[in-house]
C-alpha cells in the first residue's frame, strides 16, 4: 500500500494536491488524525479547503472490517484507553494524515468572497500531504494564527455570519480525567472558546454542511448525527 507508488491503484482519479500548504489541528496526544486545513487567495476572496482522510477507499464494502466498524458505529476515548471504529494500523497508520505522508482524502473547497458569502463548493478524492502538525497549546496557537491569518479571518467572518442568521453558540468550560504514568488521575480543562479551537470548530461547520449539501444534490443518504452539546 505504498501510496508513493505512482502505479498504485488507490491514486488513480485523484487530485494531486500535494502543493498545497495543508495543516492539521488537534489534541496533542491524537494518534488518529483525519482532518486537515488549507487557504489560498483567489481575485474574489480566498478559497478555503478542509480535507478529510478517505478511509472508505481502503476498507472495502460488505467486508468484515466494514461491518465490524459499523456495528461499532464511531470510536470510544476514556482516560486510560480508546476503542477504535477501526484497527490502529489502520486509523493510526494509513488513514490518518501524519505530517509529511501521503494520504488519501475528500477535499470540500469552498470559495468565499470577503464579506464571507459563499460562492462555491465542490468535493473532490485528492492526494494531501500535510505540511505542518498542529496541537492546541498556546504556542503552537500562535503560529497558526500568524501563517494562517488568513484562514482565522474567514473563519469568524463565517461565524458572525451564522449568528446573524439565527445561531446560537453555547459556551462551556470542558473537564475531563487524565490518567498519568504513576496512575495517578488528575482532572484538566478546556475551553472551546480559544481561538485555534474556534476556529477548527467553525470550518468543520463549514465542511459539514458542504458534505450534506454534496449529498442531498447527489441523492446520496446519510446518517443524522449530532454531537453531545
Amino acid at each position: 500500500l505504498d501510496l508513493d507508488d505512482p502505479t498504485n491503484p488507490l491514486r488513480e482519479g485523484r487530485v494531486d494536491l500535494t502543493n498545497l500548504f495543508l495543516v492539521s489541528v488537534d489534541a496533542e496526544d491524537t494518534s488518529d488524525i483525519d482532518d486537515a486545513l488549507s487557504i489560498e487567495a483567489i481575485p474574489e476572496g480566498f478559497r478555503v479547503g478542509v480535507h478529510i482522510t478517505d478511509i472508505s477507499s481502503l476498507v472495502d464494502p460488505k467486508s468484515a472490517l466494514d461491518l465490524e466498524a459499523r456495528h461499532r458505529a464511531t470510536s470510544l476515548y476514556f482516560p486510560d484507553q480508546k476503542i477504535p471504529m477501526f484497527p490502529v494500523q489502520l486509523s493510526e497508520g494509513l488513514a490518518s494524515l501524519w505530517e509529511g505522508k501521503l494520504r488519501l482524502a475528500l477535499s470540500f473547497f469552498i470559495e468565499v468572497d470577503r464579506e464571507g458569502k459563499i460562492l462555491s463548493r465542490k468535493v473532490i478524492p485528492s492526494l494531501v500531504r500535510v505540511a505542518r502538525r498542529l496541537s492546541y497549546d498556546y504556542e503552537e496557537t500562535r503560529f497558526l494564527l500568524a501563517t494562517l491569518s488568513n484562514l482565522w479571518s474567514v473563519a469568524s467572518t463565517l461565524e458572525r455570519a451564522r449568528l446573524l442568521r439565527g445561531a446560537v453558540v453555547i459556551s462551556r468550560r470542558e473537564v475531563f480525567p487524565v490518567v498519568e504514568k504513576n496512575g495517578h488521575i488528575k482532572l484538566e480543562e478546556w475551553h472551546e472558546e480559544t481561538p485555534s479551537r474556534k476556529l477548527v470548530s467553525e470550518l468543520m461547520v463549514l465542511a459539514n454542511e458542504t458534505g450534506a449539501l454534496f449529498a442531498a444534490e447527489k441523492g446520496i443518504p446519510l446518517i443524522f448525527r449530532l454531537q453531545e452539546g
